[in-house]
């Protein structure tokens, strides 16, 4: 499961390796792969986090399992965008026999701040406080913190979902 900005997906070779001529493939969207916290005040929600996935259905690599996972992660510098932009990137990869799983991430807004479950808050502030001494903006570099938490829920979800059906000989 290889995680790819859009814009950097667009540079990789257009066929992968095991790819037969002409690949068809499947879009299912609105996957659910798990759950994330947002805090508005003094309340706290949970909302469902989706992917969508880009399933090629006939690569000619000599298994009948899926090739070459790719997870796609949106542009928007992690305060705003949505797994639904840059459909044609994941249908040109999909159409060159890679399986793609795009997903969205808990955005930072302005009266909407995201929870980070795997650090504790002073750990998320003392990362987000480095890197803003370094030029960063906090709320973009908050923001990489909860897509980083999020993109790992989606890699384990696609992990555990497709448990034995992707093909690892790459």
């Amino acid at each position: 499961f290889h995680v790819l900005p859009r814009h950097i997906a667009a540079l990789l070779p257009l066929r992968a390796a095991h790819a037969s001529d002409e690949c068809s493939y499947t879009i299912t969207k609105d996957i659910k792969y798990g759950d994330g916290v947002i805090q508005e005040g003094n309340n706290t929600t949970t909302i469902p986090l989706y992917l969508d996935a880009y399933l090629p259905t006939n690569c000619k690599n000599g298994s009948d399992k899926l090739p070459i996972p790719i997870g796609q992660i949106h542009g928007g510098g992690f305060l705003h965008g949505s797994r639904s932009s840059g459909v044609e990137n994941k249908i040109r990869f999909a159409e060159a026999c890679y399986a793609v799983f795009a997903i969205d991430y808990r955005l930072v807004e302005k009266n909407k701040k995201p929870v980070i479950e795997s650090l504790s808050e002073d750990a998320a502030q003392a990362f987000v406080t480095e890197f803003t001494e370094e030029g960063g903006r906090p709320e973009q570099t908050y923001g990489a913190l909860v897509a980083l938490e999020d993109t790992i829920k989606a890699k384990e979800f696609v992990q555990k979902q497709f448990a034995g059906k992707i093909d690892t000989r790459w």
